[in-house]
């Protein structure tokens, strides 16, 4: 009897701990170059093995756990061809979402903005606490920070179109990660990591 109070407990508290406050348990985490997760309204969400995340029309944040100092290509689209074509293991050479010029970003995120475009990735990355796109920044260890980017807005780059998120027409955004590097001579772009999300909106 005595066991089982003490399981319940702590399954209780570590179900209120994972759902409440920020998730700073993943420190503890083995992860290279970066790692996903998302938040709205004070619930954090790890994406599941589906790689989908439901969400409200409603501001969220995407937050990106970087070991730092790092970056990460992002490629966010209304399509679901860079989405497929990531899961599928397709060269990031013939992946539509990062075949044209990087979107320019602006330093801080000021206006808590998604970009959104059919072939053109960001670059969200942090340099130190001055130099990146992220709303807010917070060392978690020696080796990792958590990189938080408020998204209040979208703005389709394929249309020039503004909206914010409670307005939005749609009812899901394909959100592509990708981290490469050059190789030794500089001849050869060497991916590192990718990853690939759904959201999907109530």
């Amino acid at each position: 009897m005595h066991t089982r109070l003490f399981l319940l407990i702590f399954l209780t508290l570590i179900f209120c701990y994972s759902c409440s406050g920020k998730p700073y348990y993943i420190k503890g985490a083995d992860f290279s170059y970066f790692k996903i997760a998302f938040e709205q309204n004070g619930v954090y969400y790890f994406p599941s093995a589906d790689n989908e995340i439901s969400l409200k029309k409603a501001p969220f944040s995407v937050l990106v756990y970087l070991n730092i100092p790092d970056g990460v290509l992002v490629n966010a689209s209304l399509h679901e061809d860079s989405y497929n074509a990531m899961i599928n293991n397709v060269p990031e050479k013939d992946i539509e979402g990062f075949k044209k010029a990087l979107i320019p970003d602006e330093i801080s995120n000021l206006n808590n903005m998604l970009l959104i475009s059919t072939q053109s990735p960001s670059y969200w990355y942090y340099t130190n606490e001055y130099d990146n796109v992220f709303n807010h920044t917070e060392r978690i260890t020696k080796k990792i920070i958590l990189c938080e980017r408020k998204i209040n807005k979208i703005t389709n780059t394929d249309t020039d179109q503004l909206l914010n998120i409670e307005d939005i027409p749609f009812n899901r955004i394909y959100l592509c990660f990708l981290k490469n590097d050059w190789s030794n001579d500089f001849r050869t772009r060497i991916e590192l990591k990718r990853e690939a999300f759904i959201l999907n909106f109530e």
